[in-house]
């Protein structure tokens, strides 16, 4: 069993200026600035990967995988099986099916060590099972 941290949802900035970037809202015409959760970035990245697509159990760890996460509260731990981890760990290391501008990517990077850092020690906090 691996435990996972949740990251806390991020803003993209523009690096050279170092201000938020905004997109025009399609409902209200406002701007709003570009922001990301771990669900969000797992769903649109990784869980796209080949090896979640190989077979019905791998799917259903992308499933589980994908629940867990929109589950849990930024800050908090969720639980996944070794063999789910590993299959997340293939998608990390492996040929994405999208492609990031790596100005954008870098700001990922607390999503990266969320997955980079998961350990086998369970946590002390409570759980979602």
């Amino acid at each position: 069993m691996y435990y996972i941290k949740k990251p806390k949802n991020i803003q993209i900035i523009d690096l050279v200026t170092n201000k938020p970037l905004g997109y025009q809202n399609p409902e209200t015409k406002e701007i709003e600035p570009v922001t990301s959760s771990f669900y969000e970035f797992l769903v649109g990245s990784l869980l796209k990967s080949e090896v979640f697509g190989k077979n019905a159990v791998t799917v259903m760890h992308a499933i589980d995988i994908k629940d867990k996460a929109k589950e849990t509260l930024e800050e908090e731990y969720f639980s996944i099986d070794d063999e789910a981890y590993q299959l997340l760990l293939d998608s990390f290391k492996g040929k994405l099916p999208v492609v990031y501008d790596p100005a954008v990517a870098m700001q990922f990077k607390s999503f990266f060590d969320a997955i980079k850092n998961a350990t086998q020690d369970e946590p002390v906090k409570e759980l979602k099972e």
